[in-house]
């Protein structure tokens, strides 16, 4: 089963991988956090249960059955718990336990009788322990003190049964992501990126004119290069959540920053001397480097979307 549920988280981890999930996550660090650390926890668990399984009883000491056994209880109710956070991390619906798989949740009352609380367990006080005559890594029986009885408790059956649910609802997962990327890719498939540089040329030539370009009398360049930029973080956040969680951010702050620093230097932009002539020249082409970059990546993105995701 361990190979399986590997298997299936690392489908998924490659699923988050596609840009728009990704970015999701990225624009909050709380969700993000949540969602990869479920992943490690989940992988983790999987190599847990895998060793328990294989231990050899006849050559383990009392004091490392307690070990194990309160190991494994723990484990299996941080393998719940790790489900949830995943779903929630990802806004899914997370897991009722109780009202939908009382089996399952059984488990988790059994980790907080035996290895939670034994001492003093919930609002009725009652109390706890381990028979150590039947002590076993396969099978455990505990005495609680509210009615006076004994519970049996298959470990190696309810490890069994958790890890079939859990990668049944990892499936389940999964799945979702995949239909979400088809439906994604369906949605801005046709809305091009490139789209916003149509008038990338025209800006570009009037960089080359002397007759007043870019001067206080004349804003139609930073306008031209104010549209395209906007016009892109639109796009942007539509399809990304926020624009500056994406691999444009640097190349859209850059040319933003130049053009509001020349805006706010009139002696640049009128070239008052030569070397403000200067200046400007530079700084412009600077600006327009960093807006041809940008039209090469939306032109990567918008093929990456034509095949589907495919590299």
């Amino acid at each position: 089963m361990k190979e399986i549920i590997l298997s299936i988280i690392q489908e998924i981890s490659s699923e988050l991988f596609i840009t728009y999930k990704q970015n999701m996550l990225l624009s909050d660090k709380k969700k993000f956090n949540k969602c990869y650390s479920a992943i490690y926890l989940l992988e983790d668990i999987a190599e847990t249960f895998d060793s328990y399984k294989k231990c050899d009883e006849s050559q383990i000491t009392l004091g490392t059955k307690y070990l194990m056994i309160y190991g494994v209880l723990e484990a299996l109710y941080m393998q719940q718990q790790a489900l949830n956070d995943l779903l929630i991390s990802l806004d899914y619906e997370e897991i009722d336990y109780p009202k939908e798989h009382p089996d399952l949740y059984h488990i988790r009352n059994v980790r907080n009788d035996v290895a939670g609380h034994p001492t003093s367990r919930s609002s009725v006080q009652y109390t706890t322990y381990l028979s150590r005559l039947d002590l076993s890594i396969k099978k455990i029986k505990y005495e609680e003190s509210k009615d006076g009885r004994f519970i049996d408790f298959d470990i190696l059956s309810n490890i069994d049964k958790q890890e079939k649910f859990v990668k049944y609802k990892l499936e389940e997962l999964l799945d979702k992501l995949k239909q979400e990327k088809k439906e994604h890719i369906e949605e801005y498939k046709d809305d091009k990126l490139t789209d916003c540089f149509k008038m990338f040329i025209y800006a570009y030539e009037k960089i080359y004119s002397h007759d007043c370009f870019y001067t206080q009398n004349d804003s139609m360049g930073f306008d031209l290069v104010y549209d395209i930029i906007e016009s892109l973080k639109v796009k942007l956040n539509k399809r990304y959540t926020n624009w500056c969680d994406t691999s444009f951010s640097g190349d859209i702050k850059f040319v933003e920053q130049i053009y509001e620093y020349l805006l706010s230097k009139p002696e640049i932009i009128n070239e008052v001397n030569e070397e403000n002539a200067f200046l400007k020249k530079n700084l412009l082409e600077n600006m327009f480097t960093h807006i041809k970059e940008l039209k090469e990546m939306a032109k990567e993105v918008d093929i990456y979307y034509e095949n589907n995701f495919e590299f």
